[in-house]
């Protein structure tokens, strides 16, 4: 539910400020907002440094070490900060001797300081190469080089004579320290490295005590940042800052107790951006969370939050469209559920999602006669108490007694059902052999006909759903409702083909296409007119809504053609996996099964969302509000 604000404005004095704010915050019920503009919420280096000392904390794993709740909370994340930038500097360290000693270790062990004595009291020049490539060097040159070792493709030669040499094809190597003494100290940066770690590792049962910490500096800074937007009001003595709050809403005003605060209301500015006050709980509000993953709703809209999550639901499952998959979301939803039972918020409200989503899966697929992409026969139990079944059932009814061009090309595919006059023979009977099994292929057809249309059905409810909704901002809606229901019935009819309208007796071909043709009219017709009495000569342009609804509806066929493509992984998966034996079976099953479930699960949260942020927004959703933000205390989840 969507509660409109309003604007108030605090007059008070001065020394009172912080206290009102205090309490203000304790209720949070206000959002405050400074008279003379918008102001820079900086955050506090405080804050900044405590939320790089938790973020190093999380990726430790805590070693048994009792906690010291006596350190006070800033040294603690100073030493953590101090600690992790030791570390970094101790392995960045650790990768330059590293290399260094890859360097040099051909060479093997040279004592420099012999090195350097000897070439001081020969007056001889001590020089080492190495040689990269297969470029031959000059034979003199090679004379007098004394051959080392050979890495790869990497030559290594020592020189001693009395005049330096330099040549093409040789690269100097200049030695400070001894192989040894890098060793050395490589492995007391390991014993550093190992320390730091070690002390990181039992600082990280502080964390809990540093989350606390930054609630308070987060809450302190909320309350400095609010002092920044107070005006004062004759030099420093008294303070004037507005606010927003939700109407009817009166537990802010206990904030006034106690203060030298007066408070007025004010009018809102025709330039103003109202906060948008969304109050929901429940399902509602694991609706309002999926709400706000693309935009705020305006003051001006109803609130979308259940029906979003209703449809999202209903989207979502027939993407997957299988019941063997939602059982293992199912159970992967209740182990997570039992294992953050005391979760709160907005985990909480995600985890009570993955529970009405994989329900939702396990039901649909149930309906669907879906189970991990087997094909079942119609006589099986399964297939005979699903819903697919029984609609397939009157589709073949309606086929028998009108004998139109769809019974005429069963029977012609089909010979053996020539004598058939029972839907039940039909769907047990319309089958083809290959490769030696049977294929009840006239039931999967039926199957995938039933998908298809069950998609645009209830596509063209999601769409008129979304136009009655917008009536009320727009009346012309109505005669886009018309129009979408008359397209509805008149299209597959001028198709030549009947509907599930049709096949269950609710409305014969020949009614569908008269009403459907009058529907359409009628509803371009109003809609034009109502669009030509708000927007003048302009609004004749409303014709071309027509285009943009027709390619809403048609949008929803995705549901069908995504629910298809993983049936058709699956059953794929599982035709390889028989043909390949155990061993092999066995892995191209998990392999093709969990391929499947991740696109599934892709495909199910892109699609279920986008269809009702795009085709279902269109019609009946302004968005572009401002959440409402108050002032209040924290708890931080990080």
């Amino acid at each position: 539910m969507i509660i409109p604000c309003e604007k108030v404005l605090f007059i008070g004095t001065s020394v009172d400020l912080v206290k009102f704010l205090e309490n203000a915050q304790k209720i949070g019920q206000l959002q405050f907002q400074s008279i003379e503009g918008k102001k820079m919420h900086v955050m506090s280096n405080a804050v900044e440094d405590t939320l790089h000392a938790l973020r190093i904390l999380r990726r430790q794993v805590p070693t048994d070490q009792l906690k010291n709740d006596v350190v006070p909370r800033y040294e603690l994340v100073e030493k953590i900060i101090y600690l992790q930038d030791r570390y970094d500097r101790v392995v960045e360290a650790e990768k330059v001797l590293d290399h260094e000693i890859h360097r040099i270790k051909p060479f093997g062990n040279v004592d420099l300081n012999i090195v350097a004595q000897i070439a001081g009291e020969s007056h001889h020049t001590v020089q080492f190469f190495s040689k990269k490539g297969k470029k031959k060097l000059p034979q003199e040159i090679l004379d007098k080089l004394i051959y080392v070792n050979t890495d790869g493709t990497i030559e290594y030669f020592m020189y001693i004579g009395i005049d330096p040499i330099k040549t093409d094809g040789l690269i100097e190597m200049y030695m400070e320290y001894s192989l040894n003494s890098l060793k050395e100290r490589y492995q007391n940066l390991q014993k550093e490295e190992l320390r730091i770690q070690t002390e990181l590792k039992e600082m990280a049962h502080y964390k809990e005590i540093l989350e606390e910490y930054l609630e308070e500096l987060l809450d302190h800074d909320d309350i400095r940042h609010t002092r920044t937007q107070a005006m004062n009001i004759l030099g420093s003595t008294l303070f004037a800052i507005e606010a927003w709050t939700p109407a009817g809403k009166e537990e802010w005003k206990e904030a006034l107790k106690g203060v030298n605060v007066h408070m007025e209301h004010v009018r809102i500015r025709p330039d103003e951006i109202v906060p948008t006050f969304m109050e929901n709980a429940g399902y509602r509000k694991v609706g309002e969370d999926l709400v706000k993953v693309y935009d705020v709703p305006s003051i001006e809209d109803k609130d979308p939050s259940l029906w979003v999550l209703i449809f999202f639901t209903l989207f979502f499952a027939m993407i997957v469209a299988d019941a063997g998959y939602g059982l293992l979301f199912l159970t992967g939803s209740l182990v997570l559920n039992y294992i953050y039972r005391k979760s709160q918020g907005l985990v909480k409200r995600l985890l009570k999602l993955s529970l009405i989503l994989s329900s939702a899966c396990v039901v649909w697929g149930f309906l669907t006669a879906s189970y991990f992409g087997m094909q079942l026969s119609p006589e099986n139990p399964l297939s005979r108490s699903s819903l697919i079944y029984h609609v397939s059932k009157k589709k073949i009814d309606y086929q028998i007694e009108k004998k139109g061009n769809t019974y005429k090309e069963w029977i012609k595919d089909y010979p053996q059902l020539a004598s058939e006059t029972s839907s039940e023979a039909f769907l047990n009977r319309g089958v083809k052999i290959k490769d030696g099994k049977v294929q009840y292929e006239l039931a999967e057809d039926l199957f995938l006909a039933n998908l298809l249309e069950f998609s645009l059905l209830i596509g063209t409810l999601h769409i008129i759903l979304s136009l009655l909704r917008g009536a009320r901002k727009n009346l012309g809606s109505i005669g886009w409702v018309l129009f979408t229901i008359g397209a509805f019935l008149y299209f597959p009819t001028y198709m030549g083909t009947p509907t599930l309208l049709n096949e269950l007796g609710i409305i014969s071909e020949e009614n569908a296409a008269i009403f459907g043709l009058q529907f359409i009219g009628i509803g371009v017709a109003f809609a034009t007119i109502m669009a030509i009495i708000k927007k003048k000569v302009s609004g004749i342009f409303e014709l071309t809504h027509a285009v943009q609804i027709f390619a809403d509806v048609i949008s929803y066929v995705r549901l069908y053609a995504l629910g298809l493509t993983g049936v058709i992984l699956a059953s794929t998966s599982n035709k390889f996996a028989e043909d390949l034996g155990y061993a092999v079976g066995l892995f191209i099953l998990l392999f093709g099964h969990g391929l499947n479930i991740m696109v599934a699960l892709m495909s199910g949260t892109i699609h279920g969302l986008r269809l009702n942020f795009l085709e279902w927004y269109r019609h009946c959703f302004e968005g572009g509000g401002k959440l409402f933000t108050p002032l209040l205390k924290r708890r931080i989840t990080l």
